[in-house]
């Protein structure tokens, strides 16, 4: 899904996310209200999408939040790379594909499994096992390097 966001018409995006600060001390601590990019649910299984930047950084709440959801049956990847369509599929013929790195959190895995540069391809790769196993009622697993060995 392509965000269909007209700032023209719309406003700015940023301006039109609900401000979580009007929750501030509702929680204990210094805890907030985090989002995820995207969810997908398919006959009851829940993958759950968060996208960062190449440079960006899991803050701590929202990495126990995704590691509690895998604990719960849910899948959880984390992409780190471009975020634009421009700079995922670039037009200009013989540009190198973008690289990404994959976190997968699991209940299948004693721990996060993490790939690093791997291209387009490979994300659209493991998202597709994902559905598949969800649309054929069967369980999911990430092929782990012991896998492959």
């Amino acid at each position: 899904m392509t965000l269909r966001h007209d700032c023209a018409r719309s406003g700015c995006y940023k301006e039109t996310l609900p401000d979580w600060g009007v929750l501030a001390g509702c929680f204990p601590g210094r805890i907030a209200p985090t989002d995820v990019d995207g969810v997908v649910e398919i006959h009851g299984r829940v993958l759950v999408l968060e996208w960062k930047r190449p440079a960006g950084r899991l803050l701590m709440g929202q990495e126990i939040l995704l590691k509690h959801l895998a604990r719960t049956g849910f899948t959880v990847f984390v992409i780190w790379g471009p975020t634009s369509a421009a700079k995922l599929r670039p037009e200009i013929p013989g540009t190198p594909p973008a690289v990404l790195d994959l976190r997968i959190y699991d209940a299948s895995l004693s721990r996060p499994l993490d790939r690093e540069a791997i291209t387009l391809q490979d994300l659209r790769s493991e998202v597709s096992r994902w559905s598949a196993t969800a649309v054929a009622g069967t369980v999911y697993r990430p092929i782990t390097g012991e896998d492959a060995a």
